[in-house]
């Protein structure tokens, strides 16, 4: 698991639709910065760029014509068309109902959890993802993996040193942790597999 959350924070975190759209929309851009995530602050939309008493309607123009200068290259359509599929499914999770039941032989799984030890959610990236900084509060610092240790009882934490839960596969020294336990993991399974 990356840094997964058991739905505790997720319960009293309440997205709002301006916030979906800006996630959306960013988690495009991020991707056209590829291997250079130190762009991101040149690349993303800050939640100041953007008048939130807009309405929906003008907020979410306002956000592609925004995503076009920063060189979204998907047409208007699509992209509007896009951010409100998007929308649709995170209002679809209900995570705020979301509950984790037991597994019924929880003691044959192994659980590596790969936690960022910095503690924060979204960190710098925070205004880039939130229309509102209390969104993602109760993410910070906060012990979001106690449920999965407490059904897993071969729960095995592993800190990793990222900026933020969002960078876990970007920043190279966290990737090239998780890529080698990963690899080292599979490896160990794959020769057992062939003497059993």
């Amino acid at each position: 698991m990356l840094d997964s959350p058991d739905v505790t924070g997720e319960r009293t975190a309440k997205l709002a639709d301006k916030t979906r759209l800006l996630q959306t929309v960013n988690m495009s851009l991020q991707m056209t910065i590829g291997e250079t995530p130190e762009r991101f602050a040149e690349v993303l939309i800050h939640r100041d760029e953007i008048d939130l008493s807009l309405s929906q309607q003008e907020y979410l123009q306002r956000l592609t014509a925004l995503a076009r200068q920063r060189g979204l290259k998907i047409n208007d359509d699509r992209l509007q068309q896009m951010m409100e599929q998007v929308t649709q499914i995170q209002q679809a999770y209900q995570v705020e109902h979301y509950r984790i039941l037991p597994l019924l032989k929880a003691g044959e799984v192994a659980c590596y959890y790969f936690h960022n030890a910095g503690g924060l959610w979204m960190g710098e990236l925070e205004p880039y993802f939130s229309t509102d900084s209390q969104e993602f509060a109760a993410f910070n610092h906060a012990n979001y993996w106690q449920e999965w240790q407490r059904q897993l009882p071969n729960f095995e934490m592993i800190e990793v040193t990222s900026s933020n839960h969002m960078t876990l596969l970007t920043e190279p020294g966290v990737f090239e942790v998780i890529s080698e336990f990963c690899a080292s993991l599979y490896a160990e399974k794959l020769a057992e597999d062939a003497v059993g």
